[in-house]
């Protein structure tokens, strides 16, 4: 989702509006974070003569699990199934195939 554009921008002059959603980059279906960065930088190396500057931040979600009030259990099996899982490199593999961004650090507790 777009959440700024420059005013009097290329961007902006093209129609393109902050809250717009981005689905195709040069005729290109995108879905996710990384398929929208490398279409993007294809679309430029393609064309190196419109000297195409990529402005685009993409940032990161945090996914969680709810877990009801009171079922200790579970809770705890969540929080050491994420700590180990974190010190051997599944949750970043798991993270990274389905997000297709890299696992950021992820808040202490």
């Amino acid at each position: 989702m777009v959440t700024e554009v420059e005013e009097k921008s290329e961007a902006w002059n093209a129609g393109v509006r902050k809250g717009m959603f981005i689905s195709h980059v040069g005729g290109k279906r995108v879905s996710t974070p990384a398929e929208f960065q490398a279409a993007a930088k294809s679309v430029g190396d393609r064309n190196p003569k419109a000297e195409i500057e990529n402005k685009f931040t993409v940032t990161t979600a945090y996914y969680a699990a709810a877990v009801r009030p009171g079922d200790f259990d579970l809770l705890q099996f969540l929080r050491t199934w994420v700590f180990l899982n974190k010190q051997k490199g599944i949750l970043a593999d798991i993270y990274q195939k389905y997000t297709q961004v890299a696992l950021v650090d992820l808040p202490a507790m």
